[in-house]
């Protein structure tokens, strides 16, 4: 044995010298890919035969807890093996590294038995500031000492810690000699870190193909573990594969995974569980994720008991199991539980906040060293609207200033959304969240495109980051992409991208499904089983609850779901313990329906308080003339017009005070704040044209138009309509009004169409009157029907011969508006006119016009045709009768009365005097 062990570390020193030599060298180009360096799958073994299960945990051999530190009365292994435990936490032994670190530190201090395996995981808690405070230079020192008595796992740690850059205090150039000794000993992952190192150009190749080298050797190693039983090294190959970002690393690294999963290795379970969780390397399952995790749970595993919370919460199961696990794994340190139970008690999974747990978690979580930014973002938030604290900003930015510290994407990207929300600097926050875009961050993709929608000038292309978004499986991203798609009139394909953001999820696109799915079962007569499950989806239990049901309530408000039947109004309740800012107000207005604001309960007030304070314009707005009703509130009612004025509010800017000090703070927050909407805009050029800054009013209405003019047309429209009714008006106002009439009319809507003829015969723009005939009768083919009457007045007494044209043009389109129109008009005339224009009103009367049908009866009767015939106007008035007319039902009744036209009927004539009296007619 003493020879064996001769041998081998002859073998290490070889192995360490090749690794070190002639590191100042530069390296000679690598001949393979990268990727064709490590091994493509795990070899072909009979690993359900060969690997080793891995040892049961035994029973703590101590109380541990009440122990402060003296001789214990159980060997040096049974430390050793409880101080693991401790660290590994679970579901039996609560995780408690700061107690692990100090029975390790007594385990090294005695130098004997296990001191070896000690001496390692006591260096890496003095690397974990969860276990206490940091100690770099003794951490190094341990594994320096360890690596010495060969120690395999200290040698490659130490290796791996320097190459990482975690030990200063250790050059660069030590890591290939402690990878080399580790990989000497036949360690595989030293040996592949080694062909990393140089195959990256992190170190200069000692020798020709050094990461090729390297590479066989590890894979000789690994090869020989796995064979040998130890197939726990195949997670960490298949980690390692992730961890280089190799093309296919992902991929490759599942089947490694599985044959340590296999064997029953927590941490394999948990990489699987992951990998199939989130479709990296695999396709997404969430079933096979909630296996792996149950697994690993079953086999220690502390992150899988959040996991599986999660997964719960997120389908809507809210039990006692769920919130055992929640609890048990924020009881083990686990960041994402805190997280979890931060976002559970918010409310987002079921409805229901509770602010004052979720303030207890919040402050649990946010004195541990390794908060997650996400939570730290809630608690942020918190303090930016209230939730279950009073508001303060100083402490919210402070938060926000900590998690920016933490230096990473989603770091940059969080502190980017929060410069945003508090109205802090829009071109700062654009700097941040450019910056986390750049290094990976998947969070700001979609909100960078919602700032080159309203902010043209950053040069963002809108459509291209949705796209791209979209492409990793954005739900956000693809239901945006879908309402571009309907601006431009795309409606297929608004569909295709609605239906798959609503396989993914996303709620408010169901709904868009479920309201299209409606409109063509109605059209096509038949049932619409897929709308009511889609609608169902939408409003259920679990993640994006409060969204969905708000988006519910609006939809079957606005008719949009087939018949409400008190469903809105029901769906509504069950938002009222959400204590959400956006269901606190139409909670609010749904009382309302029936009273004013100033006859609101307590209750209600409370909630208008809450929602405005947590920094909802439209409930500051509310509570503005909430206030104002009463003199000694005044004051404060003018704040919260003024504050909802700040956040963009459309109204709340319309009827501001004049005030010079008003409009100057308004107009500098409002410069803050991300602003797409027109008639928003429109108002804050208004502002500042009170306040004589014309160039200021010019650019916002500059931005108001580039904005508009990539969204639908009636979107157009309606700005075109602000930019009329801004006072006071500038010179440039109504060409500006024209070009947007001219560009949503070019795309077909006619009441642009109609407004631009309007606009171009009013005179404003000098004479434009061809242009002004053009576009009402484009309007009276979009079947604007008061474009008619208007080419009828431009064409009455045969004075404009074009505009007579544009009518008959119409009316040969089939419009039956134009039909009567233009047939009135040449009924007047004599000769061939004069029968042309009975024909006509024949013809729309033929077409159940029914104000045809009463002028044929009042000409026949007068003789305007020619010819008096008392026949043919009763006709004509039954005839309007018939349709429903009350008038003509009136009229029919005393002809029959009279006898005119028709025999005398007393009995038919009381008929037509009650249907008329029915319908409406006042006698």
């Amino acid at each position: 044995m003493q020879g064996f062990r001769i041998r081998r570390f002859g073998m290490v020193l070889a192995t360490a010298v090749l690794a070190a030599a002639s590191l100042g060298e530069r390296s000679h180009a690598v001949s393979q890919a990268t990727e064709a360096l490590y091994p493509a799958a795990p070899p072909a073994l009979d690993y359900g035969r060969i690997c080793r299960k891995p040892d049961v945990p035994a029973p703590l051999a101590f109380d541990w807890r009440g122990w402060t530190g003296g001789p214990v009365p159980v060997s040096q292994q049974q430390v050793f093996a409880d101080a693991i435990r401790f660290i590994d936490g679970g579901s039996e032994v609560t995780r408690d590294l700061p107690l692990a670190r100090r029975m390790l530190e007594m385990l090294v201090s005695q130098g004997t038995g296990p001191a070896l395996g000690a001496r390692r995981r006591l260096a890496l808690l003095l690397l974990d500031d969860r276990a206490g405070p940091q100690d770099r230079k003794r951490a190094a020192d341990l594994l320096v000492e360890a690596t010495a008595s060969q120690e395999t796992d200290a040698a490659l740690s130490l290796g791996r810690l320097i190459a990482e850059g975690e030990l200063p205090g250790l050059p660069l150039p030590d890591a290939p000699r402690y990878l080399g000794i580790a990989a000497g000993f036949g360690e595989p992952m030293a040996a592949f870190e080694l062909s990393a190192l140089y195959a990256n150009g992190a170190l200069p190749a000692p020798f020709e193909e050094a990461a090729a080298h390297f590479a066989n050797l590890g894979t000789i190693n690994l090869q020989t573990a796995l064979a040998s039983g130890d197939c726990a090294v195949a997670a960490e190959f298949g980690q390692f594969l992730v961890d280089k970002n190799l093309p296919d690393g992902a991929q490759r690294a599942v089947a490694w995974f599985e044959v340590a999963a296999k064997a029953g290795h927590r941490n394999a379970l948990e990489k699987l569980a992951r990998a199939y969780a989130t479709g990296r390397g695999v396709e997404a399952q969430p079933e096979a994720a909630r296996r792996y995790w149950s697994r690993a749970v079953e086999a220690g595993s502390v992150a899988g008991l959040a996991a599986l919370a999660e997964q719960d919460l997120i389908a809507g199961l809210d039990t006692q199991d769920v919130r055992h696990r929640l609890q048990l794994a924020m009881a083990n340190g686990d960041p994402n539980a805190f997280l979890l139970a931060a976002r559970f008690y918010r409310g987002d999974f079921n409805a229901k906040a509770d602010f004052r747990a979720l303030q207890q978690v919040l402050d649990q979580a946010t004195a541990r060293s390794d908060v997650s930014i996400f939570t730290l973002d809630i608690l942020g938030n918190a303090m930016l609207s209230g939730q279950g604290t009073a508001p303060d900003l100083q402490k919210a930015k402070a938060i926000y200033e900590r998690i920016l510290a933490y230096g990473t994407a989603d770091a940059e990207a969080i502190y980017g959304r929060y410069l945003l929300k508090s109205g802090a600097g829009i071109e700062q926050a654009v700097t941040h969240l450019q910056k986390a875009e750049a290094t990976g961050s998947a969070l700001v993709t979609t909100t960078l495109a919602d700032i080159a929608a309203c902010r043209q000038e950053t040069g963002f292309d809108q459509p291209a980051l949705l796209r791209k978004a979209a492409s990793a499986g954005n739900p956000l991203a693809l239901r945006k992409l879908a309402r571009l798609s309907l601006d431009v009139g795309n409606k297929a394909q608004a569909a295709t991208l609605f239906e798959k953001a609503a396989s993914l999820g996303d709620r408010i696109a169901m709904i868009e499904r479920a309201a299209a799915i409606l409109r063509e079962a109605e059209q096509a007569g038949r049932e619409a089983k897929v709308a009511a499950e889609l609608i169902d989806a939408a409003g259920a239990p679990g993640e994006g609850i409060i969204a969905g049901r708000l988006a519910l309530y609006q939809a079957l408000r606005n008719g949009r779901l087939g018949e409400d039947a008190g469903r809105s109004t029901a769906l509504l309740q069950t938002l009222t313990a959400s204590f959400d800012p956006a269901a606190d107000v139409e909670i609010v207005r749904d009382r309302l329906k029936s009273g004013s604001i100033t006859s609101i309960d307590p209750e209600a007030r409370q909630r208008l308080e809450r929602a405005a304070t947590a920094g909802n314009a439209d409930a500051m707005l509310m509570l503005a003339h909430l206030l104002a009703a009463d003199k000694a509130t005044a004051a404060q009612a003018t704040e919260w017009l003024i504050r909802a004025a700040e956040q963009g509010n459309s109204e709340a800017l319309s009827t501001l005070p004049t005030d010079r000090a008003v409009l100057t703070r308004v107009t500098a927050s409002l410069e803050n704040v991300l602003l797409c909407d027109g008639d928003t805009l429109a108002q804050k050029a208004r502002l500042y044209r009170l306040l004589g800054n014309q160039d200021a009013a010019s650019a916002a209405l500059a931005t108001a138009e580039r904005v508009a003019t990539t969204r639908s047309p009636r979107q157009i429209f309606a700005l075109a309509q602000a930019v009329m009714a801004i006072t006071p008006q500038a010179t440039d106002d109504t060409e500006r009004a024209a070009r947007l009439l001219l560009k949503s009319a070019e795309a077909g809507y006619g009441k642009a169409s109609l407004a631009l003829a309007r606009l171009y015969d009013g005179g404003k723009l000098g004479d434009r009157h061809l242009e002004a005939i053009d576009w009402y009768r484009r309007a009276a083919l979009a079947d604007e029907q008061t474009a008619v009457p208007e080419l009828a007045r431009l064409a009455s007494g045969g004075a404009d011969a074009n505009a007579l044209q544009a009518l008959k043009s119409v009316a040969i389109a089939g419009n039956v508006t134009a039909l009567r129109s233009l047939g009135m008009l040449l009924a007047t005339r004599t000769g061939a006119d004069r029968d042309e224009g009975i024909h006509l009103l024949e013809e729309a009367a033929a077409r159940k016009d029914v104000a045809a049908m009463k002028i044929l009866a009042r000409f026949h009767a007068s003789g305007l045709d020619g010819q008096v015939s008392a026949a043919k106007s009763t006709q004509w008035t039954r005839m309007a009768a018939e349709e429903g007319d009350a008038e003509a039902m009136f009229q029919y009744a005393l002809a029959l009365d009279l006898g005119f036209g028709v025999e005398s009927d007393a009995k038919s004539a009381k008929t037509w005097h009650q249907k008329a009296l029915e319908n409406g007619f006042v006698q």
